[in-house]
């Protein structure tokens, strides 16, 4: 059966989705910890979106019917769309990551800055100090 363009994008985004939740949520992670060492390959498949998406793609292929060529090529077209899907929202994941590290250190130094001020003791970092060394010498 032929799908239109907005059920194979809609079916990958549940597939991709899926396979995420899977292979990086916290509510998976013991999960994927007890697969450790299983065989067949076992911890690799729930530790790696693209292995399991998929897996994730084939009820959605199957669920499309029609013939078995229509199926293997719904399913092709599923799993690449989700990996499409899956690599976008991973690079937008990891994004988050690092914006959210920039801010815990943001918040660190903020706060270090507020319990040395509290004391009434500033500490200048090396460029404030070089530019407060070349302004008391006759620099801008």
């Amino acid at each position: 059966m032929r799908l239109s363009i907005e059920d194979l994008i809609l079916m990958a985004i549940a597939s991709g989705t899926l396979a995420l939740v899977i292979t990086r949520s916290s509510l998976t992670k013991g999960m994927r910890h007890s697969m450790i060492g299983a065989p067949l390959k076992l911890d690799e498949l729930f530790n790696c979106p693209w292995c399991m998406g998929f897996w994730t793609a084939l009820p959605a292929a199957i669920a499309s019917g029609g013939a078995v060529g229509a199926i293997l090529v719904n399913w092709l077209i599923i799993t690449g769309l989700s990996g499409l899907y899956m690599g976008f929202m991973m690079k937008l994941w990891l994004f988050r990551e690092d914006e959210l590290e920039d801010m815990r250190e943001l918040l660190r130094e903020t706060r270090d800055a507020l319990a040395l001020a509290a004391t009434g003791r500033i500490i200048l970092t090396p460029e404030q100090q070089a530019a407060a060394h070349d302004h008391s010498i006759g620099g801008e």
